[in-house]
């Protein structure tokens, strides 16, 4: 008896001690910027784990005015860009946030229909936010951008194995980056410093095949795909609460590289890209939206990988400068041709679907067997598949 509580006197000894440690090193090192106790050069002064984590996107919109919200997937970072520099007299939100999900875009919508200071909703919808089995944490969102919540993130973060992780991903690139720069320096310069030093053409490359393989074996984008059907019903609601509000709302499908929609084609999935594209008309047309679409096979979006860098950062990511070719044509009308850039008008939605899979036809011919179909990879996996029957 006396030696069982002697060895559970011990474990939770042992346990205590170590949850006091991650506790320690989580708020010292501090990977979220949440309890801002130190800062030193060489450890923890950058916070690459911000960028990823969804949490802190909206933590970061907390409190802050937002004239123009710019909400999407980590594509709307370009298109933020552009709105700050076509609006540079408002305040602009970036609201981009990796891989987000329609349902997640929803409650921002939802939220930010009730705020005083918005005016403008700029939503950049993808494809890849529309599966039904990427699982959804609902309710989220308001609760953190609600001010006095902030307590509870502290709270999650403090004894976390998952900020664990990151407090050492952390400590390392920042070391990696004081190493690179003689003892100081940003993680940003160290990226642009072996960005210079690569060739274009193959830092380019290399960009789009990770995209194109992430996207065609990664069960949040294109493995396993099933359309979501009941994401348009909570999308209604929020585009009607946000119309009803009187605040002037634009959405736009973005314009991605060409191989990028090559991908969902090779996934089996292009059946359920243009149900998608049906189903996001529909919505438009019952709440009075026009949706923009440039998923297409454009001047631009065609461009090779040896002239791309101007455009995209990688297949999924277009440039600051397409960005602005895509606001020119939506809010100027002017150089839609460049990008095919065109709304998915409801009684001419069939055309415009012919006339996007006549332009890949012709694409697919003129590259046929080339070097730029190399950068696709070749899988024999089962895709979740749904069909056309969204007319």
């Amino acid at each position: 008896m006396v030696e069982s509580r002697r060895y559970a006197i011990v474990l939770l000894a042992a346990l205590g001690v170590t949850a006091l440690a991650i506790c320690a090193v989580n708020v010292l090192v501090d990977p979220y910027d949440l309890f801002k106790v130190m800062r030193i050069t060489g450890l923890n002064v950058e916070k690459p784990a911000i960028r990823t984590r969804r949490l802190f996107v909206p933590l970061d919109l907390a409190g802050k005015q937002a004239d123009v919200l710019v909400l999407g997937s980590s594509r709307g970072r370009a298109a933020y860009e552009a709105v700050r520099r076509r609006w540079p007299r408002l305040a602009v939100r970036n609201a981009g946030i990796s891989a987000l999900r329609a349902r997640e875009a929803a409650e921002f919508l939802t939220l930010y229909a009730e705020r005083d200071d918005t005016r403008h909703i700029v939503y950049l919808p993808d494809f890849f936010g529309f599966n039904r089995n990427v699982p959804f944490d609902t309710g989220y969102i308001p609760t953190i951008v609600s001010e006095g919540r902030l307590w509870r993130l502290r709270m999650m973060a403090v004894f976390s194995v998952s900020t664990l992780s990151d407090s050492l991903r952390t400590v390392l690139e920042n070391v990696r980056a004081a190493g690179a720069h003689g003892g100081g320096g940003a993680l940003a310069a160290t990226r642009e410093r072996a960005r210079a030093q690569a060739p274009e053409p193959d830092r380019l490359r290399k960009a789009f095949a990770y995209q194109l393989r992430a996207y065609m074996t990664n069960p949040r984008f294109y493995r396993n795909y099933v359309l979501d059907r009941a994401a348009f019903s909570a999308l209604a609601r929020a585009f009607r609460k946000v119309r009803a509000r009187g605040k002037r709302l634009t959405v736009i499908i973005g314009p991605s590289h060409a191989l990028q929609w090559e991908a969902i084609a090779r996934s089996g999935l292009w059946e359920a890209f243009e149900a998608w594209k049906r189903q996001m008309a529909r919505l438009g047309r019952e709440v009075g939206v026009t949706v923009w679409d440039f998923a297409s096979y454009s001047e631009i979006s065609t461009v090779r990988i040896e002239q791309a860098a101007a455009y995209y950062e990688d297949s999924s990511h277009y440039s600051p400068k397409t960005a602005r070719m895509m606001l020119s044509c939506v809010f100027d009308g002017a150089g839609c041709a460049r990008l095919d850039g065109a709304p998915l008008v409801w009684r001419a939605l069939e055309d415009r679907l012919a006339a996007v899979r006549a332009r890949r036809a012709a694409w697919r011919r003129r590259h046929a067997g080339g070097a730029m179909f190399d950068l696709l990879p070749s899988l024999g996996h089962s895709v979740g598949m749904q069909s056309r029957g969204g007319r």
